[in-house]
């Protein structure tokens, strides 16, 4: 036992030493990132250590990344929900480069750092909403420690280097974002928002009865979606009631990775390592 707490101290050690680099003064630099399926890199702003993971290393992601620009065509209409630095807005930029893509970022410095990406990559058929998206249009705090913190969420987290800063942000479903901002429907959904997963699809109930989207990229988060009063299998059954299929299922470490495809999509998703469930 001691030593079990011996290492834990250990960890906890690394960890805030880690927190303390990655919010220190900044040092920006830029780098070029290839993902397979793109025929052109891109460019992203690096400014701390922390920004070397999500960017450099893509997360973790890059598989999935990959992936999803497959997926699209040129004509697509894409949410990015959660943009963050906008590795996922850029990429589906450039393969749906005859679509659009609207980006949903809340937090005041990942959103000025979104528009950098963007400017960086040359888009020009990207919107920005600085709304956090949620069930019910209205405010609701963000807990975030800006652009060299851990991920911002809607509720406030017990994990280690969680958020603790705060900030009031405006929120919108997304059935009122497609009526009051006259924005169009989506054809793809990809949506990474630390628990409010199922806060997000609850207000999506119009837009999944009368022109449900073709794929929904979506990274849930087990642990967090208590704190929004749900649970993994009420958001799956959710989804299934919209006539939703699973067609990739892959766990990354307390995070689930699907991707679900409308039983309506006239084009089957090809068999192969895509319908592989982990």
């Amino acid at each position: 036992m001691r030593v079990l707490i011996s290492k834990c101290k250990a960890g906890l050690a690394v960890l805030s030493d880690f927190l303390k680099i990655s919010r220190s003064a900044p040092t920006e630099r830029t780098t070029s990132i290839s993902i397979p399926s793109l025929s052109e890199p891109l460019l992203f702003i690096l400014r701390s250590p922390i920004d070397e993971y999500r960017i450099g290393s893509l997360g973790g992601e890059s598989a999935s990344i990959n992936l999803f620009a497959t997926m699209l065509k040129p004509t697509d209409v894409v949410y990015d929900i959660g943009a963050q630095l906008g590795i996922y807005t850029v990429v589906a930029s450039m393969k749906a480069h005859m679509g659009c893509v609207y980006s949903f970022e809340p937090d005041t410095e990942l959103r000025e750092r979104l528009a950098q990406n963007i400017e960086l990559n040359r888009r020009q058929n990207i919107k920005i909403l600085p709304f956090a998206v949620a069930a019910t249009s209205g405010t609701e705090t963000l807990f975030t420690d800006g652009e060299s913190g851990f991920s911002p969420s809607l509720r406030l987290q017990s994990r280690a280097g969680a958020c603790t800063g705060s900030i009031t942000v405006d929120s919108i479903s997304i059935d009122d974002a497609i009526t009051r901002l006259q924005i169009r429907p989506p054809d793809i959904l990809k949506i990474d928002i630390e628990g409010a997963e199922w806060h997000a699809l609850l207000g999506m109930k119009v837009l999944f009865a009368s022109r449900p989207p073709r794929l929904i990229f979506i990274e849930f988060h087990p642990q967090f979606l208590p704190l929004f009063g749900s649970s993994l299998a009420e958001c799956l059954s959710l989804l299934e009631s919209a006539r939703y299929i699973s067609v990739r299922s892959e766990s990354r470490g307390n995070e689930l990775q699907m991707v679900y495809e409308h039983a309506s999509n006239e084009t089957a998703i090809a068999t192969g390592p895509l319908r592989n469930s982990d």
